[in-house]
């Protein structure tokens, strides 16, 4: 069998496992765009000469036009409760989001970071607090914070593999892709 995800993988898969007649296993939706761009489509055809699809959603999958391939099945992002476990269970004191995604280019901080900004203008004492590595992305998250005035109002906490505390406390858990 061979697993791939992407357009490219997914050509040279599907020649290879016709040429050694084994099974393609495609694994490469893990999105919901609106529209699919070229490469995107590429992906498409290749799955639908898959003999499995995995997607992360349905959503995905409907996406892709590929809700009813009888080969396709749905594995969603899963979250493990018990990790809250004996957590202080105490929200925080005053109106707190948080969204825990490294700050890169799949994640989209800049729209959460001015989307809060109009909450702040209702909800003074609210508060942001955004969890994850920087992986390029963390510097302009920070210019945006502060061309939008919300310094005092936003933390960032780039030095932690256990979110689990900061998301118990909050009141609402966002997350923008």
């Amino acid at each position: 069998m061979v697993y791939t995800v992407g357009w490219m993988s997914g050509l040279a898969a599907w020649l290879a496992t016709r040429l050694y007649r084994v099974p393609l296993l495609n694994g490469g939706i893990r999105n919901a765009p609106f529209t699919l761009s070229r490469r995107q489509r590429i992906a498409r055809w290749c799955m639908r000469h898959s003999e499995a699809i995995i997607s992360n959603s349905k959503a995905g999958l409907q996406a892709f036009r590929l809700k009813d391939a009888p080969q396709s099945l749905v594995i969603p992002n899963g979250l493990d409760f018990s990790r809250f476990e004996g957590l202080d269970t105490t929200p925080a004191s005053e109106p707190t989001i948080c969204m825990v995604a490294n700050f890169n280019e799949y994640k989209d901080h800049a729209n959460a970071i001015q989307a809060f900004a109009l909450v702040r203008k209702r909800i003074p004492e609210a508060r942001l607090v955004l969890v994850g590595r920087d992986r390029g992305g963390l510097a302009a998250c920070q210019e945006q914070v502060g061309r939008l005035g919300q310094e005092g109002a936003v933390t960032f906490v780039t030095d932690t593999n256990s979110p689990e505390q900061w998301v118990r406390s909050c009141w609402v858990g966002i997350l923008l892709s």
